[in-house]
């Protein structure tokens, strides 16, 4: 089985794609392909795709594979090898809009340069490497090695090899929620009175972050009701015992329980 993975970034990564097509339709592929696409929007016969595997889904996929295809993601390259896979990394390129610069491109060089992984520079090169793969003995890799952990950070650490959206998306997420949420509360608040406009906004936003959370759906359920019973336990004790009925605490209320169902619906695990 071959597995591949295109990481999470917010650019699509649709050449590579189209060529493991056309080597499966070409017989060059013969195995059972898994890919997870992340933000790539793609439609295949012949591939099984999936848009963020759930962690255990996707670590029993990595564990079966005999072969990971990857983009040049440090995170996604050092996965595959901590699990002693054999890798082919294919790099995503800034003409074609699949990343902000070429930072891929020495990653997968520097990988490629110790014996960890075979590296290609461009896509078309991708059924050379199949072929050279069946004979490649990769070196096993060594979490300790400080020097290579050290360029790894250095390239982690530059800001300009993720977009700024990517970085920050968790943050600005909670903060459009919880303004929408507050706006939503004022313009219900004179209906439908304080609690029931908590609830509401409370409930659809914890729906949102859900929808969007790859952990299975039970845990979603017992997080739903967590931040729910946090919010509203919270709104009572400044509503009612406490006797704050400005709505800057209000809007307290909103931030602190988006704050919890940030953390209970984000994996804590990146893939």
């Amino acid at each position: 089985m071959i597995l591949v993975t295109l990481g999470t970034q917010d650019k699509s990564f649709h050449r590579l794609l189209e060529e493991i097509e056309r080597l499966i339709q070409k017989k060059v592929i013969r195995d059972r392909v898994v890919v997870q696409v992340g933000e790539t929007k793609f439609e295949s016969k012949h591939m099984e795709i999936f848009d963020l595997l759930p962690m255990d889904e996707f670590e029993s996929y990595m564990k079966s594979a005999d072969l990971v295809i990857t983009h040049g993601g440090i995170g996604s390259i050092l996965t595959a090898l901590n699990y002693g896979k054999k890798v082919i990394a294919v790099p995503r390129l800034s003409k074609y809009k699949e990343h902000t610069n070429d930072h891929q491109l020495q990653i997968i060089e520097d990988f490629k340069d110790r014996k960890y992984i075979i590296g290609v520079n461009s896509v078309e090169k991708l059924e050379e490497a199949l072929q050279k793969v069946k004979s490649f003995k990769p070196k096993k890799y060594k979490t300790n090695n400080k020097k290579f952990v050290s360029l790894i950070e250095n390239y982690i650490e530059k800001d300009d090899h993720v977009s700024w959206y990517n970085r920050y998306y968790r943050m600005i997420q909670w903060i459009l929620l919880s303004l929408l949420s507050f706006c939503g509360y004022l313009l219900f608040e004179p209906y439908l009175g304080v609690y029931l406009s908590t609830f509401i906004m409370l409930s659809l936003s914890c729906f949102y972050l859900g929808y969007f959370s790859h952990y299975r759906v039970w845990y979603r359920i017992i997080s739903f009701l967590l931040t729910l019973t946090i919010g509203c336990l919270g709104l009572y004790v400044v509503y009612e015992m406490l006797q704050f009925h400005d709505k800057y605490i209000i809007l307290l209320v909103f931030l602190v329980s988006y704050s919890i169902a940030s953390y209970l619906f984000t994996d804590k695990k990146e893939k």
